[in-house]
């Protein structure tokens, strides 16, 4: 996916600068369970769920099995994203 693809699936600010508040939390505590994970996103359920489905096809989210706990993922396809200005753009090509 595109950075534009990334930042509406992660970002919860008008201006993409804030991640959501889910993938924070699953950084800071290693994994979540799905429900709690879909709950963090302050959406209904089928909603939350639709934004864990859509983290963890962009990587963003990773987990051992479709029912298990998710965990932060860390996709070479979102390293610009996530850490703007680290890394030349021409090595992330």
């Amino acid at each position: 996916m595109n950075r534009s693809g990334i930042q509406g699936v992660f970002a919860c600010s008008s201006d993409f600068s804030t991640p959501h508040p889910g993938y924070g939390t699953a950084f800071l505590r290693g994994a979540l369970v799905r429900g709690e994970a879909a709950a963090l996103t302050g959406y209904s359920d089928r909603a939350g769920r639709d934004i864990i489905g859509a983290l963890l096809k962009e990587g963003l989210l990773e987990s051992d099995s479709p029912k298990g706990p998710v965990r932060m993922g860390l996709p070479m396809h979102a390293v610009p994203y996530l850490f703007p200005g680290v890394f030349p753009e021409e090595l992330m090509d």
